[in-house]
């Protein structure tokens, strides 16, 4: 046993030898690395037009420049192997991987990662694009999204945004709550249903970002301008080897985005209805507008809309309501007022009907306020609504559809043993009209 075990202590010390002496290569080599890589940051040159705040949080602020020689080889892997020990198209790799990060909601800056990540992973050589911008070229995809920085004071567009972030160092000078997003999105109507349910028939126009209102004109002209220009021509989809004309039927908004697109006075003053003349009076008691009801309606009409909004835009006055005219007017195909859709579910829900219960519940006690809320979170109602009913405490993120079932189901039910006889009468009727605009399949089309 002895003899056994002089050579295995022999071998083992040689073993410790072998890994010290590579240990000490190792080291030598990373000390040899940082030397080179300090001596190359001392001779880095920094061009100042290169340099912003912004660069390792802004995922807007990714270079994806390319020239045209690398477009070319971008496309042209796209249809080779993926690499040399696989059948898989590269294109179909892609495409697989774009849907899985779309899938993903997952940013771009992120996507580029995974991208490089995979990369790394697979044999060399391979197909894989560097960056994204390769990626949409090779699929034969084009980026139309554009970003543009406009001052709320001139409304002039910033000619060198770079420059600007860097003269701002990347640093709110006033740190506010108020900060608004506005979306312009648009809606294809005439789909299957399949696919109008699921909302894949909506997509972006165009964002807006700022602590005050926009200027539509400013925001929306160049959007609208390529909506135009798609008008012009055939709208070609080359899957079904169709083509077709886009027609802009209207605008629909809540009554706060609708008069900034319709370039009018809100509904809080003098004519502010979209499509009647109206004047209304006001009260000094509650220190509103009152409109009272008129059997004869004078209604707007299209002529009397554009002269009163063209007057209005050359003495830059109000006139019946018109602060300008409105651009809408570029675009739709339906003239206004016929263009503008008031949004049901905010008016007659999220405002009117929200407002309604608000008022009635604060005139109760609190116990049966209390009392109210428990017994409405309680109902049982149908599977297919998705949503429970909420008690009148959680009305701060209620939604139009939850409102609707309380419309529906639950207010009349609830309420009817601690409200007068007028404020139920009223919420009567405004349950059968509401019921009215969802009768088309039971009713005629003259209700």
């Amino acid at each position: 046993s002895t003899l056994n075990e002089e050579p295995l202590s022999l071998n083992n010390s040689s073993q410790e030898v072998n890994r010290y002496d590579e240990l000490n290569y190792n080291l030598q080599l990373s000390l040899e690395e940082e030397l080179n890589a300090e001596s190359n940051d001392n001779n880095v040159f920094v061009d100042q037009h290169e340099l912003s705040p912004l660069n390792h949080n802004d995922e807007s602020e990714i270079d994806y420049s390319t020239d045209e020689n690398e477009d070319n080889e971008s496309i042209e892997q796209m249809g080779s192997e993926l690499h040399p020990f696989t059948h898989i198209l590269a294109k179909d790799a892609i495409f697989e991987f774009l849907q899985l990060i779309r899938a993903s909601q997952i940013s771009k800056r992120e996507s580029e990662k995974f991208l490089s990540f995979i990369k790394s992973l697979l044999p060399f050589p391979n197909q894989i694009p560097k960056d994204m911008n390769r990626l949409f070229i090779g699929l034969g995809t084009t980026n139309h999204f554009n970003k543009k920085a406009i001052c709320i004071l001139c409304e002039k567009e910033f000619e060198n945004n770079q420059q600007f972030y860097n003269e701002c160092n990347g640093i709110s000078i006033v740190k506010s709550t108020n900060l608004k997003l506005w979306i312009c999105d648009a809606s294809l109507i005439e789909l299957p249903p399949a696919i109008r349910t699921k909302r894949s028939n909506i997509f972006l126009i165009s964002m807006y970002i700022g602590y005050t209102e926009p200027n539509v004109k400013t925001w929306l002209r160049s959007s609208f301008e390529n909506i135009n220009a798609l008008k012009t021509a055939d709208f070609q989809v080359e899957s079904l080897q169709k083509s077709f004309k886009i027609k802009v039927c209207g605008c629909i908004a809540d009554s706060p985005a609708l008069k900034l697109m319709a370039n009018m006075i809100g509904h809080n003053g003098y004519y502010p209805c979209f499509y009647c003349h109206i004047k209304g009076e006001h009260v000094r008691q509650v220190s509103k507008r009152q409109y009272q009801y008129e059997v004869l309606v004078h209604y707007r009409t299209i002529k009397s809309f554009s002269i009163n909004s063209k007057e209005a835009q050359l003495n830059n006055k109000k006139v019946l309501g018109h602060l300008g005219t409105s651009i809408l007017d570029e675009v739709l195909d339906i003239p206004l007022p016929h263009g503008l859709i008031i949004d049901y579910s905010h008016v007659s829900l999220l405002r009117h009907f929200r407002d309604v219960v608000k008022t009635i519940s604060l005139s109760l006690a609190p116990v049966i306020r209390e009392n109210i809320d428990i017994s409405l979170r309680a109902q049982v109602i149908h599977h297919f609504f998705n949503r429970k009913l909420r008690g009148v405490a959680d009305f701060s993120f209620i939604k139009a559809i939850e409102l609707e079932n309380l419309l529906f189901y639950g207010f009349i039910p609830h309420f009817m043993h601690y409200i007068t006889i007028d404020q139920l009468s009223f919420i009567s009727l405004f349950v059968i009209g509401v019921r009215l605009l969802h009768a088309d399949d039971a009713c005629d089309t003259i209700t």
